[in-house]
């Protein structure tokens, strides 16, 4: 393998690790969000929504987004904020521990880094992904888990802002 091949190869792991994907480099389908997510979803006993924000922090220095813990996100220029809600109150036992945000064509999935539970609904943030295309739409996934199984619910987003 010569130096060319090395660094492209040492390039797609390094994407492959950060979780950003796009294209079809291996042949096959394109990496993406699960399949098979809706808008609502019964769970527990109560209907739930997303929604969710997404934008590209252009500030100087280590800036997160609003929230109790902020501070323990990663620093990087994409940022997302879900927040899945019930009119019919939070049950219990239901939690959100991934999201998937996919802009054109490329794709980027986190663990949820901070949740916060409050008057039915619950809050959560990932941080650090790469710019997926200011002012470009954007669709948002995250994983449902709860006691009788797993779903997944989307939003989608007008466009990915910015903060400067």
């Amino acid at each position: 393998m010569n130096a060319a091949h090395a660094a492209v190869a040492s390039l797609a792991l390094l994407l492959a690790a950060c979780g950003v994907t796009g294209g079809n480099a291996g042949g096959g389908a394109p990496a993406g969000p699960p399949a098979g997510a809706h808008a609502t979803a019964d769970v527990a006993g109560a209907r739930l929504g997303l929604s969710a924000q997404v934008w590209i922090d252009r500030m100087p220095g280590p800036v997160g987004p609003a929230g109790p813990a902020a501070r323990d996100l990663p620093p990087g220029p994409l940022h997302v904020a879900v927040q899945v809600a019930s009119a019919d109150g939070f049950p219990e036992g239901v939690a959100i521990d991934r999201v998937w945000v996919t802009a054109g064509e490329r794709t980027w999935e986190s663990p949820l880094a901070y949740l916060v539970k409050a008057d039915g609904r619950l809050e959560g943030g990932a941080a650090g992904g790469p710019s997926l295309g200011e002012g470009k739409p954007a669709t948002v996934v995250v994983r449902v888990t709860a006691p009788d199984g797993v779903r997944y619910l989307e939003a989608r987003v007008p466009r990915v802002a910015a903060a400067y």
